[in-house]
């Protein structure tokens, strides 16, 4: 009888700790987390197109794990006209990560929706807009094994320039 009661003291502390939430973070199971610095730059005016880019201030990256699922979004705004800026976070050493980087102006026809992986646009409106400016970049990266990590990140852009001559 006293065997028959251990048994099944034991197979409830077993479902007990079955229904337990695993709490620990990835932090302590890889062994720490790294303090990352993207520099992110856009082509601006040195690039081949006759808009300077420079109403396409604000920038969203968002961040995904390696099998692309959706882990946050950071917003910021270029610094003054030099179409650069920084973005600070803190990674899971030896993980890697995708980064997708979505530059528009304020009020542009373009809605980015991070955690679908998708661009929405209004095509109202003229075609010749500088406001239909944007810049986008996919940047994948594992996080070495340091206690900082500064990375840069060349934005494009995504619709091409086409340039008509008449007479």
């Amino acid at each position: 009888m006293k065997k028959l009661f251990l048994m099944f003291a034991a197979v409830a502390a077993l479902f007990a700790t079955s229904c337990v939430t695993d709490t620990t973070s990835d932090v302590a199971v890889t062994g720490g987390e790294c303090d990352v610095t993207l520099s992110v730059v856009a082509p601006g005016a040195d690039s081949r197109t006759i808009g300077d880019g420079l109403k396409a201030t604000d920038l969203t990256c968002a961040v995904y794990d390696h099998e692309w699922k959706y882990l946050t979004t950071k917003t910021t705004t270029f610094d003054n006209g030099s179409l650069s800026t920084t973005i600070e976070m803190r990674l899971v050493k030896g993980k890697e990560y995708n980064f997708v980087f979505w530059a528009q102006a304020p009020g542009a026809p373009y809605t980015f929706v991070p955690d679908q992986g998708t661009v929405k646009v209004d095509y109202s409106g003229a075609a010749n807009d500088e406001i239909r400016d944007a810049f986008c970049q996919l940047h994948t990266f594992t996080v070495p094994d340091k206690a900082t990590f500064d990375e840069t990140v060349y934005l494009r852009r995504p619709f091409a320039q086409i340039n008509f001559g008449s007479d």
